[in-house]
């Protein structure tokens, strides 16, 4: 399946999921970022979650960073959210996060080549590069469509 898609292997003995994410608590994480829409924090993750699950903060905060170090999930800076990853990534190179300010979507682009073109300037400099995040805002193509349709979606 896509990386987005579940990998879990069920073990029904102890009916829990054991995947190579990490366990149950990811797939709980990740089935809930795939039911709702948009970037969610850890406290709305928590909160979709309940009550058939009591999960406490630290153990999403625990899913949530393992996801983002195997690709599966990605934080969005400006928002203190997070969203699941939708392009495959190639050595470790991160990918654009388009935000919509209109209807709140989150699209992702993959930018291997200006990840390669910041890497080398940081090289050029006395700055020792750990990570990068780029985000950029503005509107979807389906807000700005229906904007030109004459229907302005809220």
């Amino acid at each position: 399946m896509t990386r987005l898609g579940r990998s879990a292997e069920h073990t029904p003995a102890k009916g829990a999921h054991r995947n190579r994410d990490g366990g149950v608590n990811h797939e709980l994480v990740v089935d809930t970022l795939m039911r709702l829409e948009g970037p969610q924090s850890a406290y709305e993750i928590i909160a979709a979650l309940r009550p058939a699950v009591k999960m406490s903060p630290v153990s999403v905060y625990r899913a949530l960073d393992r996801l983002i170090r195997v690709g599966r999930v990605h934080r969005v800076e400006s928002r203190s959210a997070y969203v699941l990853c939708t392009h495959p990534h190639v050595d470790g190179d991160p990918n654009l996060i388009a935000i919509c300010e209109q209807c709140g979507g989150v699209e992702e682009f993959p930018i291997a080549d200006v990840a390669c073109r910041v890497r080398a300037e940081v090289r050029t400099r006395t700055f020792q590069f750990a990570s990068m995040s780029l985000e950029v805002r503005g509107r979807c193509r389906s807000c700005v469509t229906a904007d030109v349709d004459g229907f302005v979606r809220s």
